[in-house]
């Protein structure tokens, strides 16, 4: 009988303590996704930003060869 006490109890623990980093959890990423957001929610009606990333090189390996288009002849 007194382990039966003893796993309701850690039950009852672990519950809790998984609530509690639940809503923590929660909270923290509610928050950052709020503070994301608030630049969105500042702009006026209309305004356009453009943000340019930078534009990387297609490298091709020695080992990859070349793209050959062709044609499939009938004899």
């Amino acid at each position: 009988m007194l382990t039966f006490i003893k796993v309701i109890l850690v039950f009852v623990i672990v519950y809790y303590l998984m609530k509690l980093l639940f809503r923590y959890f929660i909270k923290r990423f509610l928050n950052s996704h709020n503070t994301n957001t608030k630049d969105f929610s500042n702009r006026k009606e209309g305004e356009i930003t453009v943000e340019k990333t930078e534009k990387k090189e297609k490298i091709h390996k020695e080992e990859e060869g070349e793209y050959v288009d062709y044609e499939d002849v009938r004899e």
